[in-house]
């Protein structure tokens, strides 16, 4: 019996240019984009649970001259948008995820507990750099878009090395004043102590997401490539990931493919000039190829020859095998396989022959109906026009001694004698 399914968590991390920072803005405040999925009724009951209907872009710029901070010089993306969601069947038991009479759905108790588990944690997480959340309840399963301005405090640079000609005090004294300055804050996504772990990152996030829930009965999602894409963003990253690996895998068939061509035509020559020969199977060796009369003596070219067939030897064995058993068939099976073929163009040829014969006499057929007069018999006897043109053309003969009829058909003439 199969258990039954808990919900889990639906997480998508996205960085933001300045217009994607607008767009979202705009997406929240439902002043653009689709809305066929939207469920107006329900849209009143949208909340802010972190900053106001203020414009995000606005928001970020201020907050960042509010803590003194810098862009760093690889990050023109300042700000990173968060999804989070739980699967449909948190909110509605009593309804299939996919169900329409379930969009929009939800228990109020249920989404309450969620809701403060993630102001929790987006505020113990991320504290003031998380400068707006806001929950959507008006379309298919509630979730929050939270954005989020990731700073880190870099520390001032210390001495390592003593300038020319600089005194040892003097470098001391240079390090103690290092140590007293204060650090700066950066804005950087990849250098944010949750966002800038690379391409483990996502999961850390995830991972420290999915425990302020678990409480709830929200298990973590399925992790790397066996988690099933819940947004557009997913979907693209798998479909790009997809795609390049479509694309190097095929661009390592052709190269496997050109080098292998490569290899069976060295193989080949090597063949043909009896460097090597076809070895069968025996005492249980698989089929192979050895050295054969013209084999070199120098190692050097020994050894270019082994590693010029690797990347081919299944071919080139096969290649070898019909070779010998070309070389050992009796002369005799030669001349009969030479037999056959002569006899087979013969009887093409003979077809043909007879195919131009016969479309010969359609033509000459044709045009002899095409020259006779329409009335072939003046008072039961043929005509004198018509008897000419029937000798001309060798059907009448003089020694034919009773009168001919004549029966005429699209595709042939015949002369019948009563």
């Amino acid at each position: 019996m199969s258990k039954p399914f808990k919900p889990k968590t639906v997480v998508d991390v996205k960085r933001m240019t300045r217009s994607d920072i607008t767009a979202l803005y705009k997406h929240c405040m439902r002043i653009v984009g689709q809305d066929d999925h939207i469920i107006k009724a329900q849209s009143k009951d949208n909340k802010w649970l972190f900053g106001d209907d203020t414009n995000f872009l606005n928001v970020v710029d201020e907050y960042i001259r509010e803590q003194g901070a810098t862009l760093d010089k690889r990050n023109v993306k300042p700000a990173t948008a968060l999804v989070l969601q739980a699967s449909p069947e948190y909110f509605r038991r009593d309804y299939h995820r996919d169900d329409p009479e379930g969009f929009g759905k939800y228990d109020t108790k249920k989404l309450n507990d969620w809701v403060l588990a993630n102001v929790k944690w987006l505020k113990n997480t991320f504290g003031s750099d998380c400068i707006a959340a806001h929950l959507h309840v008006d379309e298919r399963t509630p979730h929050i878009h939270a954005v989020i301005v990731p700073m880190f405090e870099k520390a001032p640079t210390m001495p390592k090395n003593k300038r020319k000609g600089e005194t040892q005090a003097h470098f001391d004294l240079r390090v103690e004043r290092a140590k007293k300055k204060k650090g700066r804050k950066v804005v950087s996504h990849h250098k944010h102590y949750l966002f800038g772990a690379g391409r483990k990152s996502y999961e850390i996030v995830v991972d420290s997401y999915a425990a302020a829930v678990e409480h709830l009965g929200i298990d973590r999602s399925e992790r790397g490539s066996e988690a099933t894409p819940t947004t557009k963003q997913e979907w693209a990253r798998l479909l790009y990931k997809k795609s390049k690996e479509i694309e190097q895998n095929l661009i390592g068939k052709q190269k496997r493919q050109r080098l292998e061509d490569e290899s069976f035509e060295f193989g080949a020559a090597a063949l043909m000039d009896e460097k090597i020969r076809y070895a069968e199977a025996k005492d249980g060796r698989d089929e192979g190829l050895l050295p054969s009369t013209n084999w070199p003596q120098d190692k050097h070219e020994q050894n270019e020859i082994r590693s010029g067939v690797k990347p081919a030897k299944t071919r080139i064995v096969a290649f070898a095998k019909k070779i010998r058993d070309f070389t050992n068939t009796s002369l005799e099976k030669a001349k009969m396989r030479v037999f056959e073929m002569l006899k087979a163009v013969e009887k093409r040829e003979a077809a043909v022959k007879a195919k131009e014969i016969e479309l010969a006499e359609r033509e000459k057929a044709l045009g002899l109906m095409e020259g006779i007069e329409d009335t072939w018999f003046e008072d039961g006897e043929m005509s004198a026009a018509n008897e000419r043109t029937l000798r001309e053309n060798g059907i009448i003969q003089d020694k034919i001694e009773h009168q001919p009829v004549l029966e005429v058909r699209e595709e042939l003439v015949r002369v019948q004698v009563r």
